[in-house]
């Protein structure tokens, strides 16, 4: 819960992950990624696939 709009302790949370039911089945909530998660992510795959490049290039 701290990666969606509200942390576990009903506080601002990063907001990275939009929570909804699911409409087949009630008891489920799908779990979406947020612009601002998309952007999170895409910033952490450049900076994990640059600490991993050979050196030298």
């Amino acid at each position: 819960m701290d990666w969606s709009e509200l942390d576990k302790n009903r506080k601002p949370g990063k907001d990275f992950i939009q929570q909804r039911p699911d409409p087949e089945y009630r008891r489920r909530n799908l779990l979406y990624v947020t612009p601002k998660g998309s952007q999170f992510i895409e910033r952490l795959t450049t900076q994990v696939n640059k600490a991993l490049e050979p050196k030298g290039r």
